[in-house]
């Protein structure tokens, strides 16, 4: 089973998988909750942790590095240097990984770049400025580039933007964990919309949350929710995904309102590059997860109000296998056990899985005709109106 955000996604990555291919998500940034301790940070105002070297400027090392390869950074009074690349380049850390570089020419003061390349600043990846050096343009969108919001680091009309972002679970502080040419636009300007691509699929202009202040958007697809009616028999969904970390196809949340009680459109199991689902969550009924006879926090329950149009619906969760466990109060880091021939399909069944909640006896996995199943709630999920009252295959 997959663990998202609190939720376990038990025939998601299958349903993935058959048709082709987490989670903090800030309005429209793509954003995710990697772990990223251990990469090399730099905190705003602070010298970057990396050895230190005072060599001659003018002396190249024995084995000198060239242009474009690989290289060790070092850091002296005056800046990143040398190291172990040839005469006149720098040792450029990778803005992703402080502990690797790559040679290459500076510009930091209005040098000229080798064809090919062109002057660009380079950040950290929690916003720290180290120089301005001549780096590959990337000509392909949604690819990977080097310098954070840096226009020259894409061809025309792109821009080097985050493609995800994590939180350092020390600090609470974000930063991104990758870059991609993304295209941009400028919302809220009369024609935001028809200035982005509208060929092979009509894209909207979207504000990127992480760029306040810039009124920079992003140009991006629309995507629906995911539907129950787009999960065949066999499991495979056949409808539409979203790729918000390592493309242009964002979950569409025009319908959706801001508020603590208002459900909100994620991009669900593409935390990898592959495809994900936009779903809604909505909802959850009592459940006593660590089976302590107290319902505390979240186990309490939840309903979150759907956009107009839309109704709370347990459906399409049911059907992917989208929900929150029970765990045993001996055991705590192993699931409740129950047996689905004892119990009601979709009903509570407190003989076999505790009293106090609304935990039922979910199949290990969706579709399942083994007896053995799982103690926990079926999450609810956005759907449209009418759509909730259809047959239920699942």
């Amino acid at each position: 089973m997959r663990h998202i955000g609190g939720l376990f996604c038990a025939g998601i990555l299958l349903a993935l998988a058959a048709c082709g291919g987490s989670t903090e998500s800030p309005t429209y940034d793509a954003a995710g909750h990697a772990d990223a301790n251990d990469r090399a940070e730099i905190r705003l105002g602070e010298v970057p942790k990396l050895i230190t070297n005072r060599k001659d400027p003018k002396k190249s090392p024995a084995k000198a590095a060239f242009e474009g390869h690989h290289c060790s950074p070092q850091l002296n009074d005056a800046g990143f240097d040398q190291s172990d690349c040839a005469r006149d380049l720098v040792c450029v850390p990778d803005a992703l990984d402080l502990g690797e570089g790559t040679c290459r020419v500076s510009c930091d003061h209005g040098g000229t770049c080798p064809k090919g390349r062109s002057c660009q600043k380079m950040f950290t990846s929690n916003g720290l400025g180290y120089g301005e050096f001549c780096l590959p343009v990337q000509q392909t969108r949604d690819e990977a580039c080097s310098a954070f919001e840096s226009e020259n680091a894409c061809d025309d009309g792109m821009t080097c933007m985050a493609g995800s972002f994590a939180k350092d679970k020390k600090t609470g502080e974000s930063h991104f964990t990758s870059l991609i040419c993304r295209a941009t636009c400028q919302p809220g300007t009369p024609n935001a919309d028809a200035s982005c691509p509208q060929k092979p699929d009509p894209e909207i202009c979207i504000r990127a949350s992480y760029d306040a202040g810039k009124a920079r958007g992003l140009c991006v697809v629309p995507v629906p929710l995911a539907k129950a009616s787009d999960i065949r028999l066999s499991g495979r969904y056949v409808g539409p995904t979203c790729n918000e970390r390592h493309g242009h196809h964002f979950c569409d949340r025009r319908s959706f309102e801001k508020g603590d009680d208002k459900a909100e459109a994620q991009c669900v199991g593409g935390e990898h590059g592959g495809p994900g689902l936009c779903l809604a969550v909505c909802g959850q009924e009592e459940l006593d997860e660590d089976s302590d006879g107290k319902l505390d926090g979240d186990e309490k329950g939840f309903s979150l109000k759907c956009p107009a149009g839309y109704e709370c619906s347990k459906r399409l969760p049911r059907a992917l296998g989208i929900v929150r466990l029970k765990y045993r109060a001996d055991k705590p880091e192993k699931v409740k056990i129950c047996n689905t021939a004892l119990c009601k399909r979709g009903k509570p069944c407190p003989h076999q899985c505790g009293k106090g909640d609304k935990s039922e006896c979910l199949p290990k996995e969706p579709g399942m005709t083994s007896p053995e199943g799982y103690c926990g709630v079926v999450i609810g999920h956005c759907e449209a109106v009418g759509l909730s009252e259809a047959k239920d295959l699942f």
